[in-house]
């Protein structure tokens, strides 16, 4: 968007009444993320929790909202119109896509570890 606002000096009218009559659509990716555990040994802090999302691609809506010109530049970058009710399967671009969750290697817990760490911290803060 920014460099269509360019190549027409900023001017968002001009943007905002091209685009409308083009077919361009703006997709998202919606989920649910699931948290499931497997035991690697006796106790319960001998476990890996795994963090997984399910997420699918959807249709949204169009790339501009062809009813009502965007007030601001804001409005034209960060779209409010695109649909946030339960889609169609008909809208349905892609998915379910299943992902590990989280940062880099926060989406695997070893949970003895992580309580292990957690005690280090809590000695270290202590003093020792």
């Amino acid at each position: 968007m920014k460099a269509e606002l360019a190549k027409k000096n900023g001017d968002m009218t001009v943007v905002w009444k091209r685009l409308k009559e083009t077919d361009l659509q703006i997709t998202e990716w919606r989920g649910t993320s699931s948290f499931v555990s497997a035991p690697t040994g006796p106790g319960v802090a001998y476990n890996v929790q795994i963090a997984l999302g399910r997420e699918v691609e959807w249709r949204a809506g169009p790339i501009v909202n062809p009813d009502y010109r965007p007030r601001g530049e804001e409005e034209l970058l960060d779209p409010s119109w695109p649909r946030t009710d339960q889609l169609p399967d008909s809208d349905r671009l892609a998915g379910p896509a299943y992902r590990l969750r989280g940062r880099a290697h926060g989406a695997i817990v070893h949970v003895r570890s992580f309580l292990d760490r957690c005690g280090r911290i809590e000695r270290d803060k202590r003093g020792g």
